[in-house]
């Protein structure tokens, strides 16, 4: 399971109010202010959890279209690149697991070329009824588990002890041998559409052995119904590192405006080529949009202007939702490539049935810790759930 860091600032009030002022003046982000917002002589609107008044003009000029289905789009084009990740969830893992994987890895420094051999497999699981199997492998270079990282073997008929023989390719730079990871897994083609999951290994780059046969003994993985809760570090190690405060009006304590500030991300790979990210926020119920102007390169992309939202009511912290996103920009396309939630988990609100009220027993750790004493900067680092797991 992921570790996620909690750790929280010992900052007196009147520091995070100066931190937080200072913040403001200096910063330039676009978005439309509760005061700017007001119609002249009309009272200032709340909505369930704030102004309504507050209009989100910075995301308009963005194209982006009604929220519902932008996230919809979001969550196919995640489906799209993660689709064989997402397949596996309908494998069939009932096996014992058996057998070892051979394997050779080399690479080239002048050209950055890394070669993963698969030799073969002995001694597989029996997945048929005649006690053969149908095998294959499937490779992945996580963290990206995009389709572009995405090797697959040619099937073996009838045999638990095939040779494969085969070579795939990749192309990384020295310095990514501390990040990334072979994840090697058998199957066995099924007639019925649900492969059978013939066992998996984990070859992190940081200590593998190069030009170098070795046998790996297959390891057995239950199957994951819930692809946040229950992922292994390998499988999902993309992470985000934010501030998050609460800064009280001046003349109303009661009311104050939420910040998320300083925000990182951490292994945020994908395809080929180094990604461009956008970095957007979403508060409900009254999804209430906000976007980082500009867009951050590399797998550790940082934000130095806040994500704000003004004329929050302070004890409605515990009835609402903060979304922080990464997406993923390419030429004629952007999609979502991960997501924290941050709330009590409640699973309702107003009496009904909500699906935005979903955190993982990390993010709700969090937004216990922030509501509990909100007007000091909290610092804090949890693991991306990928869009895939995104209930729309």
């Amino acid at each position: 399971m992921f570790q996620f860091l909690v750790h929280l600032e010992s900052t007196a009030k009147s520091d995070s109010q100066s931190i937080a002022n200072s913040q403001r003046q200096g910063s330039t982000t676009t978005l439309v202010s509760v005061a700017s917002a007001k119609a002249p002589g009309k009272p200032e609107a709340f909505g369930s959890v704030g102004h309504l008044n507050a209009v989100d003009t910075d995301d308009d000029d963005d194209g982006d279209i009604d929220i519902d289905k932008t996230f919809e789009e979001a969550k196919l084009g995640s489906q799209l690149s993660l689709n064989s990740v997402a397949s596996e969830t309908k494998a069939r893992y009932g096996l014992d697991i058996t057998g070892t994987v051979e394997t050779k890895l080399t690479y080239s420094l002048a050209t950055g070329a890394l070669d993963i051999y698969i030799i073969n497999c002995k001694n597989l699981a029996k997945a048929k009824k005649n006690q053969t199997s149908d095998p294959f492998i499937k490779v992945y270079l996580l963290p990206d588990r995009s389709k572009n990282s995405k090797r697959k073997s040619s099937v073996k008929k009838n045999t638990t002890d095939p040779v494969f023989d085969e070579k795939f390719r990749y192309h990384v730079t020295k310095q990514e041998f501390e990040t990334r990871v072979f994840w090697i897994s058998v199957w066995s083609v099924s007639s019925l559409g649900q492969n059978d999951f013939l066992g998996e290994i984990h070859i992190p780059l940081a200590n593998c052995t190069l030009d170098i046969v070795q046998e790996h003994q297959l390891l057995a993985q239950k199957k994951k119904n819930d692809l946040v809760r229950d992922i292994e570090p390998t499988m999902d190690p993309a992470e985000i590192i934010f501030q998050l405060t609460f800064i009280e009006n001046s003349k109303n304590k009661d009311i104050g405006t939420i910040q998320v500030h300083n925000v990182q991300g951490k292994a945020i790979f994908f395809g080929k080529h180094q990604v461009e990210a956008i970095c957007k926020g979403l508060l409900m119920p009254d999804k209430v949009k906000r976007k980082m102007p500009n867009l951050r390169k590399g797998p550790t992309p940082k934000w130095e202007i806040p994500l704000r939202w003004e004329g929050i009511r302070r004890d409605n912290l515990k009835n609402i939702s903060i979304e922080i996103s990464i997406w993923i920009q390419e030429r004629f396309r952007k999609f979502m490539f991960g997501f924290v939630r941050l709330n009590l988990a409640q699973g309702h609100f107003d009496g009904k049935p909500v699906t935005w009220s979903d955190s993982t027993k990390a993010e709700k750790a969090v937004w216990q810790k922030f509501t509990q004493d909100p007007t000091r900067v909290h610092h804090f680092q949890l693991p991306l759930r990928p869009a895939i797991t995104e209930n729309k």
